[in-house]
């Protein structure tokens, strides 16, 4: 488990890396993530949301939880465990879908 200083960390740097996404990409905003699936991790949590193809979203439960992302990886490199590689093609699957949208 991260620290409360670890976790804020983690916080500032998943809040950075959205809010140079919205920087980018105009359509996607942060939003409270309620979708009609609660069984999604992202349930009520803050997401990047509302990326979009000309002037149709692209799914509406495409969200992107980058604090939440920020929070496991951190939580292994704390803990001197090894990143799976499901992790980091996760993370880098997120920034390589939003990199699209741009």
């Amino acid at each position: 488990m991260l620290s409360a200083r670890w976790y804020s960390v983690c916080n500032d740097l998943g809040t950075y890396l959205g809010d140079v996404m919205i920087e980018r990409i105009p359509t996607v905003r942060w939003e409270f993530f309620t979708p009609s699936d609660s069984g999604l991790i992202q349930y009520q949590k803050p997401v990047v949301y509302g990326f979009t193809l000309g002037e149709r979203t692209v799914d509406d439960e495409l969200a992107f939880d980058l604090i939440g992302t920020c929070v496991q990886i951190g939580q292994r490199v704390i803990l001197g465990e090894p990143l799976l590689d499901r992790n980091k093609r996760f993370m880098l699957h997120e920034l390589e879908l939003a990199e699209r949208y741009a």
